[in-house]
């Protein structure tokens, strides 16, 4: 299954935040669920496999694995 969020845990507390992630990331690492986050929030994507940042109308890859880079474009 492909879950898409859009800022889905901007109006949360910092404690319900951890908690969604938790359980969302759970699903994802038994290969349960695929997750597409849209988030100003770097928080939320902190545990991301993969972040790509939006600069104008270029996509830039921030951070893919373990390693941050803001020079991979796309």
């Amino acid at each position: 299954p492909l879950l898409v969020l859009d800022d889905a845990t901007s109006n949360l507390d910092d404690a319900s935040e951890a908690r969604i992630c938790r359980f969302l990331r759970e699903r994802v690492d038994a290969n349960q669920l695929t997750i597409v986050s849209l988030s100003h929030r770097h928080s939320f994507h902190q545990n991301a496999d993969c972040v790509y940042r939006l600069d104008g109308k270029v996509v830039l890859v921030y951070k893919c694995g373990q390693e941050k880079s803001n020079n991979l474009y796309y």
